[in-house]
Protein backbone atom coordinates (compact mmCIF):
# COMPACT_ATOMS: atom_id res chain seq x y z
CA UNK A 1 0.00 0.00 0.00
CA UNK A 2 2.97 2.20 0.66
CA UNK A 3 4.26 1.64 -2.48
CA UNK A 4 0.87 3.22 -4.21
CA UNK A 5 0.56 6.20 -2.27
CA UNK A 6 4.07 7.17 -1.96
CA UNK A 7 4.32 8.08 -5.80
CA UNK A 8 0.84 9.72 -5.63
CA UNK A 9 2.04 11.87 -2.30
CA UNK A 10 4.95 13.07 -4.54
CA UNK A 11 3.12 14.24 -7.43
CA UNK A 12 0.65 15.82 -5.11
CA UNK A 13 3.56 17.73 -3.46
CA UNK A 14 5.36 18.76 -6.70
CA UNK A 15 1.66 20.00 -8.15
CA UNK A 16 1.64 22.29 -4.99
CA UNK A 17 4.61 24.22 -6.40
CA UNK A 18 4.09 27.23 -9.60
CA UNK A 19 5.20 25.99 -12.45
CA UNK A 20 8.69 27.61 -13.64
CA UNK A 21 7.60 29.38 -16.93
CA UNK A 22 7.81 26.33 -19.11
CA UNK A 23 5.29 27.43 -21.42
CA UNK A 24 6.24 30.67 -21.93
CA UNK A 25 6.69 32.77 -25.32
CA UNK A 26 9.62 31.78 -26.55
CA UNK A 27 9.98 28.69 -25.38
CA UNK A 28 10.71 25.64 -27.26
CA UNK A 29 9.37 22.01 -26.93
CA UNK A 30 11.00 18.81 -27.92
CA UNK A 31 10.01 15.47 -27.79
CA UNK A 32 7.21 13.15 -28.95
CA UNK A 33 4.48 10.18 -28.40
CA UNK A 34 4.19 6.92 -28.70
CA UNK A 35 0.81 4.53 -30.02
CA UNK A 36 1.06 0.40 -29.50
CA UNK A 37 -2.14 -1.13 -29.81
CA UNK A 38 -2.18 -5.29 -29.10
CA UNK A 39 -5.82 -5.96 -30.17
CA UNK A 40 -7.50 -8.60 -28.24
CA UNK A 41 -8.15 -11.20 -31.02
CA UNK A 42 -9.06 -14.77 -31.05
CA UNK A 43 -5.09 -15.28 -30.09
CA UNK A 44 -5.10 -18.56 -31.48
CA UNK A 45 -5.79 -17.43 -35.15
CA UNK A 46 -5.34 -13.97 -35.66
CA UNK A 47 -2.10 -12.06 -34.32
CA UNK A 48 -2.01 -8.32 -34.98
CA UNK A 49 -0.04 -5.23 -33.88
CA UNK A 50 0.26 -1.76 -34.20
CA UNK A 51 3.14 0.92 -33.03
CA UNK A 52 3.12 4.88 -33.71
CA UNK A 53 5.70 7.21 -32.72
CA UNK A 54 5.33 10.79 -33.56
CA UNK A 55 8.84 13.18 -32.63
CA UNK A 56 7.53 16.56 -32.74
CA UNK A 57 8.79 20.38 -32.00
CA UNK A 58 6.99 23.17 -31.06
CA UNK A 59 7.49 26.71 -30.35
CA UNK A 60 5.08 28.91 -27.85
CA UNK A 61 4.10 31.87 -29.80
CA UNK A 62 2.50 33.31 -26.77
CA UNK A 63 2.31 32.32 -23.11
CA UNK A 64 0.47 28.60 -23.25
CA UNK A 65 0.39 28.99 -27.34
CA UNK A 66 2.29 26.61 -29.09
CA UNK A 67 3.00 25.64 -32.73
CA UNK A 68 4.64 23.00 -34.07
CA UNK A 69 4.73 19.70 -35.88
CA UNK A 70 5.02 16.23 -35.60
CA UNK A 71 6.48 13.34 -38.25
CA UNK A 72 4.12 10.42 -37.12
CA UNK A 73 5.88 7.16 -38.41
CA UNK A 74 4.02 4.29 -37.66
CA UNK A 75 3.70 0.09 -38.58
CA UNK A 76 0.96 -2.38 -38.37
CA UNK A 77 1.43 -5.96 -38.91
CA UNK A 78 -1.80 -8.63 -39.79
CA UNK A 79 -1.45 -12.33 -39.63
CA UNK A 80 -4.07 -14.46 -40.23
CA UNK A 81 -2.73 -18.36 -38.87
CA UNK A 82 -5.39 -20.20 -40.04
CA UNK A 83 -5.46 -18.75 -43.58
CA UNK A 84 -1.85 -17.56 -44.18
CA UNK A 85 -2.99 -14.21 -45.22
CA UNK A 86 0.11 -11.27 -43.93
CA UNK A 87 -0.64 -7.54 -44.28
CA UNK A 88 2.43 -5.23 -43.45
CA UNK A 89 2.42 -1.75 -43.85
CA UNK A 90 3.93 1.22 -42.65
CA UNK A 91 3.95 5.34 -42.82
CA UNK A 92 5.70 8.62 -42.69
CA UNK A 93 4.01 11.73 -42.59
CA UNK A 94 3.82 15.24 -41.54
CA UNK A 95 1.43 17.16 -39.29
CA UNK A 96 1.37 20.60 -37.74
CA UNK A 97 -0.68 21.36 -34.67
CA UNK A 98 -1.62 23.60 -31.96
CA UNK A 99 -1.88 23.72 -28.70
CA UNK A 100 -3.28 25.83 -25.31
CA UNK A 101 -2.12 25.14 -21.59
CA UNK A 102 -4.23 25.63 -18.71
CA UNK A 103 -3.28 26.84 -15.46
CA UNK A 104 0.61 27.68 -13.37
CA UNK A 105 1.03 25.00 -11.75
CA UNK A 106 3.26 21.72 -12.49
CA UNK A 107 0.22 20.01 -13.86
CA UNK A 108 -1.20 21.53 -16.87
CA UNK A 109 -4.11 20.35 -18.96
CA UNK A 110 -3.58 21.34 -22.39
CA UNK A 111 -5.70 20.92 -25.96
CA UNK A 112 -4.37 19.86 -28.83
CA UNK A 113 -5.66 19.93 -32.69
CA UNK A 114 -3.89 18.88 -35.85
CA UNK A 115 -4.01 17.62 -39.38
CA UNK A 116 -2.12 15.93 -42.04
CA UNK A 117 -0.63 13.63 -44.29
CA UNK A 118 0.41 10.09 -44.02
CA UNK A 119 2.20 7.91 -46.87
CA UNK A 120 1.93 4.46 -46.23
CA UNK A 121 3.60 1.57 -48.03
CA UNK A 122 1.43 -2.01 -47.50
CA UNK A 123 2.66 -5.68 -48.40
CA UNK A 124 -0.15 -8.12 -48.61
CA UNK A 125 -0.42 -12.14 -49.65
CA UNK A 126 -1.03 -12.60 -52.93
CA UNK A 127 -1.47 -8.90 -54.18
CA UNK A 128 0.90 -6.42 -55.36
CA UNK A 129 2.78 -3.74 -52.91
CA UNK A 130 0.83 -0.90 -52.79
CA UNK A 131 1.35 2.84 -52.04
CA UNK A 132 -1.05 5.57 -50.91
CA UNK A 133 -1.55 8.02 -48.44
CA UNK A 134 -4.07 10.02 -46.56
CA UNK A 135 -4.87 13.03 -45.18
CA UNK A 136 -6.07 13.69 -41.35
CA UNK A 137 -7.88 15.81 -38.86
CA UNK A 138 -7.71 15.05 -35.30
CA UNK A 139 -8.11 16.97 -31.74
CA UNK A 140 -6.81 15.81 -28.25
CA UNK A 141 -6.91 16.82 -24.20
CA UNK A 142 -4.22 16.02 -21.92
CA UNK A 143 -1.94 16.73 -19.27
CA UNK A 144 1.71 17.90 -18.91
CA UNK A 145 2.79 16.37 -15.24
CA UNK A 146 6.17 18.30 -15.23
CA UNK A 147 8.58 16.21 -13.83
CA UNK A 148 10.96 19.45 -13.53
CA UNK A 149 11.48 22.45 -15.03
CA UNK A 150 12.16 21.17 -18.58
CA UNK A 151 10.75 17.50 -18.78
CA UNK A 152 6.92 16.65 -18.67
CA UNK A 153 5.25 13.45 -19.30
CA UNK A 154 1.97 13.59 -21.34
CA UNK A 155 -0.91 11.31 -21.29
CA UNK A 156 -3.22 12.48 -24.16
CA UNK A 157 -6.20 10.75 -24.62
CA UNK A 158 -7.24 12.03 -28.71
CA UNK A 159 -9.55 11.50 -31.52
CA UNK A 160 -8.83 11.43 -35.45
CA UNK A 161 -10.74 11.38 -38.30
CA UNK A 162 -8.77 10.21 -41.83
CA UNK A 163 -9.09 9.63 -45.20
CA UNK A 164 -7.96 6.77 -47.01
CA UNK A 165 -10.06 5.45 -49.38
CA UNK A 166 -12.89 5.95 -47.38
CA UNK A 167 -13.63 7.58 -44.41
CA UNK A 168 -12.45 6.20 -40.59
CA UNK A 169 -12.02 7.33 -37.43
CA UNK A 170 -10.35 6.07 -34.03
CA UNK A 171 -9.88 7.20 -30.39
CA UNK A 172 -6.12 7.21 -29.54
CA UNK A 173 -4.13 6.71 -26.15
CA UNK A 174 -0.96 8.27 -25.99
CA UNK A 175 2.38 8.50 -24.10
CA UNK A 176 4.22 11.31 -24.86
CA UNK A 177 7.77 12.93 -23.46
CA UNK A 178 8.59 16.73 -23.98
CA UNK A 179 11.56 18.66 -23.03
CA UNK A 180 10.77 22.63 -23.12
CA UNK A 181 13.82 24.44 -23.80
CA UNK A 182 15.34 28.14 -23.83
Amino acid sequence: MKKILLPFFMLLFAASFPASAQTDKGKIMVGGNMNLRIPTNDGESVQQSYLSLTPNVGFFLADNVALGFGLPVSSNRYLDNRTGYTSRSSSFGFAPFGRYYFGASNIKPFLEGRFGIERFRTEETGKANRRDEAVFVGFGAGIALFLNDHVALEPKLSYDAYNRGGTHSAFNFNLGFQVYLR
